[in-house]
């Protein structure tokens, strides 16, 4: 067994155990949750596959089996399913045992940020994972400030957003430190917390964000049906 499939299967194991949990129940959501995981997974695998392929980052052959689906790795692939699986069971359980809150946020913050992301962007336009990770944020912003700005101004948004970075920062910080995946210096501006590029940062932001406006779309739809 390759070490990034021990990984993968540590971060499915307990979110995968509780979805039977009669208080919650999560695998009543699993329709809405896969619809989201497939949808947003079409554009981020597209992403990997070929910033793979570019060369802005490569997987560490000891550390996985070998099988490749779309030029990469499988456990890449299945990782996509895994992360945002495990992330949305946490929203879940956030949203049972802690009610909602409106935040006020004001729709200038939002379009300010929105325009930092897409300036940093193109600043930054020669280190590939930099400028696309900052362009993936001002996109899920702009979405969200046009079509889901009920989840921007949800405080179990927000929480959910940060507890999702306590593993982020266990896991992440296993795949860059042995490391299974490795960067390109030239597709990243070189500033890390820890082993880990700020650009993953900045990528997670974006990833978990739309995670949820898709999870929020596909559950209003299930619901209705």
């Amino acid at each position: 067994m390759s070490t990034y499939l021990i990984i993968i299967l540590s971060i499915i194991a307990v979110p995968l155990l509780l979805s039977f949990e009669r208080r919650i129940l999560f695998v009543r959501k699993w329709p809405a949750v896969f619809c989201s995981i497939f949808f947003v997974g079409i554009f981020y695998v597209s992403w990997d596959a070929l910033a793979s392929k570019r060369g802005d980052w490569w997987f560490n052959s000891e550390h996985i089996l070998g099988l490749k689906l779309f030029t990469l790795p499988i456990e890449e692939i299945l990782f996509f399913v895994v992360a945002p699986f495990s992330c949305l069971f946490v929203y879940e359980v956030i949203k049972f045992f802690h009610p909602d809150k409106h935040i006020k946020i004001k729709k200038f913050r939002v379009n300010t940020l929105l325009l930092l992301s897409l300036g940093l962007a193109f600043f930054c336009s020669m280190r590939h994972y930099t400028a696309l990770s900052f362009f993936s944020v001002s996109v899920f912003l702009f979405i969200a400030r046009k079509h889901f700005f009920v989840v921007l101004e949800s405080a179990n948004f927000w929480i959910y957003m940060m507890i999702c970075y306590v593993p982020f920062l266990i896991f992440n910080g296993i795949l860059t430190s042995l490391p299974v995946v490795q960067y390109n210096p030239l597709a990243i501006i070189g500033w890390r917390f820890g082993t880990i590029p700020v650009e993953d940062f900045i990528y997670n932001f974006a990833y978990l964000g739309f995670i949820a406006l898709a999870y929020k779309f596909f559950d209003s739809k299930f619901q209705r049906s």
